[in-house]
């Protein structure tokens, strides 16, 4: 039996009896979330400026988790809130342990939203810092993510793939807690130095 193979975009080949992946037509970016792709790169990414606590006004490193994503319509280089990459379940307890020291990245209740989550605190008052700078200049606090006047440099620090490179969906990278970013703006850093040098993805 013969068995005819067919490239798809340059990943896997696939055999002739095989179904196509599903590609949703349009610009929509909600069909983003159930488009296929190809994770190229993850890391997490800083802004090399601070910004003020909005309590206590003391600097603060803005962070997320970065994803660079090839799509149908080219790469995406997007920004995950940590609750949303929390909520995602693909966070190892090494990880989430390093983020505590290191970037001062916890699970703090928030009195607005009435629990807690993953977020960003302040290393001087401990105030979570909410997710909006991710996804909303509100009240022009949008920082170096989503203020559209920032135009400061990203640093990504490498951490490893955490799928293979088969075509797969990745709907909460594209959800209202996450935002594409300028690949100009992007540079590369230092690996993440993950606890006991563990795997940073869970299981």
């Amino acid at each position: 039996m013969s068995i005819e193979m067919r490239p798809l975009s340059g990943t896997r080949p696939l055999y002739v009896d095989e179904p196509e992946p599903f590609w949703p037509a349009g610009d929509d970016p909600d069909l983003y979330k159930l488009e296929l792709w190809r994770l190229h790169k993850v890391g997490l990414v800083q802004g090399l400026r601070s910004v003020p606590c909005w309590k206590c006004g003391y600097l603060v490193i803005q962070s997320g988790l970065f994803l660079e994503l090839e799509g149908r319509d080219g790469y995406h280089c997007r920004v995950v809130s940590w609750s949303d990459a929390h909520n995602a379940g693909i966070l190892s307890q090494p990880f989430l342990r390093t983020l505590s020291d290191c970037w001062r990245v916890r699970p703090t209740y928030s009195k607005s939203a009435g629990y807690a989550y993953l977020g960003i605190t302040c290393p001087k008052c401990g105030s979570l810092q909410g997710d909006n700078f991710v996804y909303d200049n509100y009240q022009g606090r949008g920082g170096v993510f989503s203020d559209p006047e920032d135009k400061s440099p990203l640093e990504v620090l490498p951490l490893p793939v955490f799928t293979d490179d088969w075509p797969q969906r990745f709907h909460w990278a594209f959800d209202s807690f996450s935002l594409d970013l300028e690949p100009w703006r992007i540079r590369f850093g230092k690996p993440v130095a993950i606890w006991g040098n563990a795997w940073p993805w869970s299981e």
